[in-house]
């Protein structure tokens, strides 16, 4: 059912319609999830694992996925924050990505 209401007019319209879909495609097998992980690298992609920081040091975020199934599973990260311990928090990634 659809109801439609116009602020200029004080009658109601109405208009009985159906909605139909096409089956969703099936799944014929099981497919694996991936396997992710985080790491913090130091400075850039390709710099070693950080386990402490200090203030001021340029730390990389990398996120990695393998699949065997390609474009299958797609993700994004996003609303990514740090946060000091004491309340003060930085965003790092946007709702956006």
């Amino acid at each position: 059912m659809v109801q439609c209401f116009y602020m200029e007019m004080t009658m109601k319209l109405e208009k009985q319609i159906q909605v139909t879909m096409p089956p969703p495609p099936l799944q014929t097998q099981q497919v694996p999830m991936p396997i992710c992980r985080y790491e913090v690298l130091d400075g850039s992609p390709s710099g070693q694992p950080v386990y402490y920081a200090t203030v001021g040091q340029q730390v990389y975020h990398k996120w990695t996925c393998d699949t065997e199934t390609e474009n299958q599973f797609c993700m994004i990260v996003h609303s990514c924050t740090v946060d000091d311990g004491n309340g003060d928090k930085v965003l790092l990634i946007d709702e956006k990505g």
